[in-house]
């Protein structure tokens, strides 16, 4: 553990707050050996229509965003949110 790690650690996290820091650390490492596979998944046919079907769905939804009323305003925000995180995510891949 470097020592920018173990500061935090000992800053008086929670368990819980512990634990998913233990998780998101593990996924990354996981996520690194496996960076081939990823990039193989990325370049797929069926990958490529996913995120086309994503940015469609964004651009649909921030055209309803024009003529939305109130109440559908913050399901429409939450929605773009969702999608454009994911978009961003797997950008770098490309």
């Amino acid at each position: 553990m470097d020592l920018d790690k173990f500061k935090i650690w000992k800053s008086g996290l929670t368990s819980e707050e512990r634990e998913i820091m233990e998780k998101q650390e593990s996924v990354e490492a996981e996520f690194k050996k496996q960076k081939a596979v990823v990039a193989q998944t990325v370049n797929t046919k069926g990958f490529k229509l996913i995120l086309d079907k994503v940015v469609g769905d964004v651009e649909s939804a921030k055209i309803k965003l024009l003529r939305c009323s109130e109440k559908e305003l913050t399901k429409l925000q939450t929605e773009i949110k969702v999608r454009q995180e994911f978009l961003d995510k797997w950008t770098p891949y490309m």
